[in-house]
């Protein structure tokens, strides 16, 4: 019973990093003519390589892109969704500090 409770507060705290991170400002706001597949499929392995606990999950319209650290939480998320002609690419980091490479990968996938 204890171990269940310990997995559901973890998977609620999850959940509130994630939303946490996503009410912020984007760091980057862009838009792409790659698909969303496309775009995932540059950025996810980049990402893997900063931090193997990277995910891509496709959505109804595109995908999510994040990646965790232990005690932090998401500390970099990228929502990549449909648009005409493309797809709209928004990129949330934790903390700006972080931008580097994380911001950097995500623009050179455009």
């Amino acid at each position: 019973m204890k171990k269940a409770l310990f997995l559901l507060i973890i998977f609620m705290a999850a959940g509130c990093s994630m939303s946490s991170i996503e009410s912020k400002k984007p760091v980057l706001d862009a838009k792409t003519s790659k698909t969303p597949r496309e775009y995932a499929l540059c950025l996810a392995p980049i990402w893997q390589q900063y931090n193997p606990a990277t995910t891509s999950i496709e959505t109804a319209t595109g995908y999510r892109i994040s990646a965790s650290a232990t005690y932090n939480g998401v500390i970099a998320l990228t929502v990549v969704d449909r648009a005409d002609k493309g797809s709209t690419v928004r990129t949330h980091l934790q903390a700006d500090w972080m931008a580097g490479d994380w911001l950097k990968s995500a623009r050179n996938c455009l």
